[in-house]
């Protein structure tokens, strides 16, 4: 008999001790959730945040010891703009859910996509409530770490796990389920730098509770976040979420449309001649500062250009790029605004040490909001004098 018992005994304990490693691990996974449902309901609980489609946030922000305003528009599903200042220098970032951007003028002189760290940081300043808030459906992993005292306050510690291999720890206050400390990821002049963070001043906002006072503490660097204002459901232009085109791109908007394009070419006899009736589209590129043009037209022979608009900082000229297909052959120029017109040639832009004689000089003028003209000119003397070869009047079609 005594025989017969043992293996059922050893069966016996084996069947415990796997129900209570089971229940030991179902412990720790509720503890984590039933953490952060009280964390979420300690800023105001799920229902109330789902009445909110966009906060707009206004205070003070300090960096580099200088203060000035802020303003950060944050929506319900992932989009940011926000207007703040680093030192004296203004800097606007924001994301439509789908392009993150940045303009910073103390790395670039235009609005240009985020790197990898800074999308980073920006996708953390768009959290909505917490980056617990809706953490499941964002991808994220939680995992309870057991409770530690800091500061002499007993605070409850959960790793998050953002599923990019970016790991964050947060310290929520065992009292009030509300965040005390955490330690993660921020930006430093372009790059990944560890950061801490601080929380305090927790107030209500109508049926919500957010910190009024953070800190962001990395490296040498010291930001302050003190909120004035908070305002739920403000009218917002989704315009502001996309990235924005520099101010000189902006100058050429006047070429941005579907046109109707009259060509002319000088004639043997000394006047202008209609050789061809055409179209074309200009285009803004998505996400970049850059317009485009893909024309085609007859001026005795039949004719494809690919033209593209750009702006070059360090030289502050604008850069046409055009490729004509007839020589097979990408041509640039470079110039800026001569009054109303914008002149860019290509007498100064050399592919070789011979200085050429022959140069093209491209004049946009008589510039209205329902057309303008594009005159073709040619130098025989190295920019001296200019001939006017083709005309292009560009009429907007209704």
């Amino acid at each position: 008999m005594k025989s017969q018992n043992k293996p059922t005994m050893k069966k016996y304990i084996i069947g415990i001790f796997a129900l209570s490693l089971f229940a030991f691990t179902g412990i720790q996974a509720q503890t984590a959730d039933e953490i952060i449902k009280k964390h979420i309901d300690a800023h105001g609980g799920e229902a109330a945040w789902g009445k909110i489609d966009n906060m707009k946030i206004t205070g003070l922000f300090t960096s580099f010891s200088e203060v000035y305003d802020f303003t950060e528009i944050i929506t319900a599903d992932g989009k940011f703009y926000s207007e703040h200042h680093l030192g004296q220098h203004p800097v606007t970032e924001g994301t439509n859910g789908e392009v993150i951007w940045r303009f910073d003028p103390w790395l670039s002189q235009s609005p240009i996509p985020a790197n990898p760290a800074e999308a980073h940081t920006i996708i953390q300043k768009s959290e909505f409530c917490t980056p617990f808030y809706k953490y499941k459906e964002r991808g994220f992993s939680v995992s309870y770490e057991g409770k530690e005292k800091m500061d002499g306050k007993e605070v409850f510690k959960l790793v998050l796990d953002r599923g990019n291999g970016i790991t964050e720890n947060w310290y929520l206050d065992t009292k009030t389920y509300l965040e005390y400390y955490a330690e993660g990821q921020w930006l430093d002049f372009g790059y990944p730098s560890p950061a801490e963070y601080f929380f305090e001043d927790f107030r209500k906002v109508g049926d919500i509770i957010i910190p009024f006072y953070y800190e962001r503490m990395f490296g040498i660097r010291h930001r302050v976040t003190e909120i004035e204002e908070v305002e739920f459901n403000v009218e917002v232009e989704e315009k502001i979420f996309e990235l924005p085109k520099s101010k000189e791109i902006q100058k050429l908007g006047f070429l941005v449309g579907d046109w109707n394009v009259a060509v002319q070419a000088l004639s043997r006899r000394g006047g202008f001649v209609t050789t061809d009736s055409t179209t074309s589209v200009i285009t803004y590129t998505p996400n970049k500062n850059l317009l485009t043009e893909d024309i085609t037209y007859a001026v005795g022979a039949t004719v494809n250009r690919i033209n593209s608009w750009t702006y070059h900082d360090e030289s502050q000229q604008y850069r046409v790029a055009s490729f004509n297909d007839y020589y097979s052959v990408m041509n640039m120029f470079q110039g800026d605004f001569a009054g109303d017109s914008l002149v860019v040639s290509n007498e100064k832009i050399r592919y070789s040490e011979e200085q050429p004689q022959r140069s093209t000089r491209f004049v946009y003028k008589n510039i209205t909001d329902n057309g303008f003209l594009v005159e073709l000119h040619l130098s025989m003397d190295g920019g001296k004098t200019w001939i006017t070869r083709q005309k292009f009047t560009y009429t907007r079609q209704d």
